[in-house]
């Protein structure tokens, strides 16, 4: 009989490799490192993970999960125009918070081809809480006509390139565009008062 998987272990291994990707880096880091630092077996990683790689897949549905939970209900609460800057400055906190992850995240597009990729279950559902707050936003007359799942890949795309040239390039201090961003999403979703 199969065991079933322990959410907690899955997050105790991937605090692990944090932890190892942290110290080490990335390449110098192997499946018993993290095994040692988890205090389990080897074996016990390959059961929640196949490969170092997917344990850097991982890292992307925990910042995401937290965008979900914490940034995107805030495009429900009060007038679109407030909400829409709340919701991303509250994303790029979570982005900056979440630094050494995204630079994982980030390792992890080299790994490609994606041949089979599949949005994980965190993206589908930040997708669909995007869209349900777009949709009711446009019902309410705030926010421009728009196809939500388009005005994500846009908004997100815009959110992501900046976050990478500024925070994990070094193109210079995002805070120092972060309300000309804000103010871009601003003028391009919401219907003025």
């Amino acid at each position: 009989m199969a065991r079933t998987a322990d959410p907690s272990m899955r997050s105790a291994i991937m605090q692990a490799a944090r932890a190892c990707f942290a110290e080490k880096g990335y390449n110098a880091t192997r499946m018993n490192d993290i095994a040692v630092r988890a205090g389990v077996a080897v074996g016990t990683i390959y059961r929640y993970f196949k490969t170092k790689e997917a344990v850097c897949g991982a890292f992307a549905d925990v910042s995401n999960e937290r965008i979900l939970q914490e940034s995107l209900p805030l495009l429900d609460e009060g007038r679109f125009f407030v909400a829409l800057d709340r919701s991303t400055r509250m994303t790029l906190q979570i982005m900056r918070e979440e630094l050494d992850t995204y630079k994982l995240a980030y390792l992890m597009i080299g790994f490609g081809p994606y041949t089979d990729f599949k949005p994980s279950d965190v993206s589908v559902a930040m997708l669909e809480r995007f869209s349900q707050s777009i949709r009711a936003r446009i019902a309410t007359g705030e926010c421009r006509p728009c196809d939500p799942f388009v005005t994500l890949q846009l908004v997100a795309n815009l959110i992501e390139r900046t976050f990478v040239s500024y925070l994990l390039l070094g193109a210079g201090d995002i805070g120092e565009i972060e309300d000309a961003m804000i103010s871009f999403i601003q003028h391009a979703l919401a219907v003025p008062p």
